[in-house]
């Protein structure tokens, strides 16, 4: 008979402000711990800590336009000597403008600006932990347009 335990508990907090046609800002920062044993190999007991932070800023400088920033930082707890990538930052910005009434956006974005974007994941559940890492398309740019389809009640 196995016996396993699994404890998996973590907090965060995030403030953010909002003022109309000005700015926004918003931070967030998360802290988790993750426990396990297993009776068969009581040696093999899995403990670590996570923590996961973001931030984003976007600025409306002139009506119409928006520039936006944003950032991740992720840290995983070292679970053994083979464990690697355990710090990912990932820093991603866009500039955008609104057309026609608000109808058409128009965005340029830059997505992981400092090509750190590891692929990593970690997921753990009673006696078994798994990394698994990924292949992912790194830094790029790309330039979009948006058409908002609005239908308005009143048949206009």
């Amino acid at each position: 008979l196995n016996n396993n335990k699994s404890y998996n508990t973590g907090s965060g907090i995030t403030v953010s402000k909002f003022v109309v046609g000005s700015y926004s800002i918003r931070f967030n920062a998360n802290v988790n711990y993750f426990f396990s044993s297993s009776s068969i190999n009581t040696a093999a007991a899995t403990h670590y800590f996570t923590q996961n932070h973001s931030a984003q800023l976007s600025l409306f400088p002139v009506s119409g336009w928006e520039i936006t920033t944003n950032g991740y930082y992720t840290w995983r707890q070292k679970l053994d000597e083979f464990d690697k990538k355990n710090v990912n930052i990932l820093w991603n910005a866009f500039v955008s403008k609104t057309l026609l009434s608000n109808r058409l956006i128009l965005r340029w974005q830059v997505n992981d600006i400092l090509a750190q974007n590891a692929g990593v994941s970690r997921t753990s559940s009673a006696n078994q932990t798994t990394e698994s890492i990924s292949n992912i398309l790194g830094r790029y740019w790309i330039v979009s347009a948006s058409w908002r389809w609005i239908h308005h009640r009143d048949g206009k």
